[in-house]
């Protein structure tokens, strides 16, 4: 048993280790009764301890859109999410998001929401976003046969004070105009039509073979959600599809069909990849039944 000192404001947490006898450790915290926040299954060990370490990593922080609407109730902006975090990253303390109408607008202009970092993955739904743009009188405008139009989001991690760490890759957001004003071409929007369950997306998780896949000549500068979405389409169309991968530098989609041998199905091999949302088709097909 290990008393776990979580900082400044922070409760202390409990950490029982179980030995062979059961998970390889949890950790509770106490407040009217006993509630777990972290239990690590499939793990045996005689001793469990946590220690302090600080963690930095050499990728981007990560964000991805998705939505956990049915089709029916997809058209409110409150259900769809944009998610982001920095695995492996330790000592974030806020987080700055940049939000624009092309590239060059989310890249240089100043911030318009920052907030406390609070759990390892942030949400904020697209409503937020665009209140907060008509909040900063912050407009969209397009030409009069316009029908779609992107969104463009970017986060940046703030460690400690105020050490701004690496921002993200910026995420072009598909949107769809849903009215417009004639005389100022400021338009009011909706969200892309098809939504994608939040649980269908596995960022940075490819296969074993891709870690083999020749590098692109430069990082790509934003993640193209359309083209996501569009990946994970043609999988489901795929009668043989198993998994899609969509590869963000290159903008190539892979289809993975299953694999049979003397009747059992082959198991994949998943490995963490850099720059891959990847997502099953088995998850896609009850995110369309849904």
């Amino acid at each position: 048993v290990q008393m776990v000192d979580n900082g400044k404001n922070e409760p202390p947490t409990v950490l029982i280790a179980w030995g062979w006898s059961g998970p390889f450790f949890t950790e509770v915290t106490y407040e009217e009764e006993p509630r777990i926040v972290r239990e690590f299954e499939g793990f045996r060990a005689q001793r469990g301890h946590l220690h302090h370490w600080e963690g930095s990593s050499a990728e981007r922080p990560r964000l991805l859109l998705c939505s956990d609407a049915n089709t029916l109730a997809a058209e409110g902006l409150e259900r769809w999410t944009v998610h982001f975090s920095f695995n492996g990253v330790t000592g974030i303390t806020k987080w700055r998001l940049h939000i624009g109408a092309d590239m060059i607008e989310v890249l240089l202009s100043r911030h318009l929401i920052e907030r406390t970092k609070k759990a390892f993955e942030e949400i904020i739904s697209l409503q937020e976003l665009i209140d907060t743009m008509a909040a900063r009188n912050v407009t969209l405008t397009t030409d009069r046969n316009t029908t779609d139009v992107a969104l463009y989001v970017r986060v940046v991690p703030i460690k400690g004070d105020r050490e701004l760490l690496r921002g993200s890759k910026a995420l072009k957001v598909p949107m769809v105009v849903s009215s417009r004003d004639e005389s100022s071409g400021a338009v009011t929007l909706s969200p892309p039509s098809q939504p994608v369950l939040c649980g269908c997306y596995q960022p940075d998780i490819g296969l074993r073979k891709h870690l083999a896949r020749p590098k692109a000549n430069r990082e790509s500068t934003f993640i193209d959600m359309a083209a996501v979405e569009q990946c994970a389409e043609s999988c489901v169309a795929n009668a043989m599809c198993q998994m899609f991968f969509y590869f963000e530098n290159t903008g190539e989609c892979e289809v993975h069909e299953t694999n049979y041998l003397d009747g059992e199905k082959l198991r994949m091999e998943l490995h963490s990849v850099p720059g891959v949302v990847s997502g099953l088709k088995e998850c896609l097909q009850h995110d369309e039944l849904s």
